[in-house]
């Protein structure tokens, strides 16, 4: 994993940096020849999750965040969504298209890696914990809240992917 950036500080809107909505640390893996493999698996459940499910226009995506949530200052992410919404787009979409479809997908095994972080999506009346474990993916429309709760002992690691295409008509 050399390739991998200086970790970073997981920010909101690419620069804000509030620790009280969002405390992660966060890597990026470029599609390079060494993490080719990781792009590979991640396209082909893409294509099939997308075609079964959603049938969103896609154009692909670049980059994929590599996430870690540690015990010691209870690292989360209050409720958010993917999108960029208003002006703020043309910093990640300089060509019109947006974020429409997100993958999370879990490295650690909760209750022997980590406790607390759960991935929780927005049900309305209250939040819809899907049974995801190690190795498994959640793949949703990118304006459906979410969020990461507080880490309260281990280290929860995760990939993020957004995918991006062009506006919903």
């Amino acid at each position: 994993m050399q390739k991998l950036v200086i970790p970073t500080t997981g920010t909101i809107a690419n620069s804000v940096d509030d620790k009280t909505k969002r405390n992660s640390t966060v890597r990026w893996i470029k599609p390079t020849n060494e993490f080719k493999w990781i792009f590979d698996k991640i396209d082909n459940v893409l294509n099939q999750v997308n075609n079964e499910w959603f049938n969103f226009d896609l154009v692909g995506y670049s980059e994929i965040q590599f996430t870690e949530y540690s015990e010691n200052t209870k690292q989360h992410y209050t409720w958010h969504t993917d999108m960029v919404w208003g002006d703020g787009g043309s910093t990640y979409t300089p060509d019109a298209t947006l974020r429409k479809l997100s993958c999370s997908i879990v490295l650690s095994q909760q209750e022997v890696n980590f406790e607390g972080g759960n991935f929780e999506l927005d049900n309305i009346n209250s939040p819809f914990i899907p049974d995801i474990d190690k190795g498994d993916g959640v793949f949703f429309p990118s304006f459906v809240w979410h969020r990461v709760t507080p880490v309260t002992k281990g280290t929860r690691y995760s990939l993020v992917v957004w995918i991006i295409g062009p506006a919903f008509r």
